[in-house]
């Protein structure tokens, strides 16, 4: 393809590498293109403090909650459940968290590297 030196992905951890390891041959990835979270959800990396904002859900008790959340939204028909006071889908949720992101404050290191990796790639 002809954009296979410029894709950056980002997964949610993974029970195997399967997946990954073809993502990365099929890209001939470098090493620094493909990331994948160490947690189960890339809600587990969106700031706290806008979470917090949205679900009215402590900052301390986001973890477990967002947890709970990943797993209702599997088992619902519809991808939606309830994490504070949000009810929705997890597009919904990283729509409304991205609505009040205005600096990168709080953002994952991880993510915000990939981004920029993923900018250079783009102007090459």
């Amino acid at each position: 393809p002809v954009y296979r030196d410029k894709l950056c992905v980002i997964f949610d951890k993974q029970g195997t590498t399967d997946k990954i390891d073809l993502v990365k041959s099929f890209l001939s990835d470098d090493g620094k293109r493909i990331l994948e979270l160490s947690k189960e959800g890339i809600e587990y990396f969106y700031p706290k403090n806008i979470l917090s904002q949205i679900t009215g859900i402590s900052e301390t008790e986001l973890d477990t909650k967002i947890g709970q959340f990943l797993q209702d939204s599997k088992a619902d028909h519809d991808g939606k459940a309830h994490l504070g006071s949000f009810y929705g889908t997890k597009v919904e949720l990283a729509i409304k968290v991205a609505e009040k992101i205005s600096t990168p404050d709080g953002i994952s290191t991880e993510i915000i590297d990939l981004l920029s990796v993923a900018i250079n790639r783009a102007f090459e």
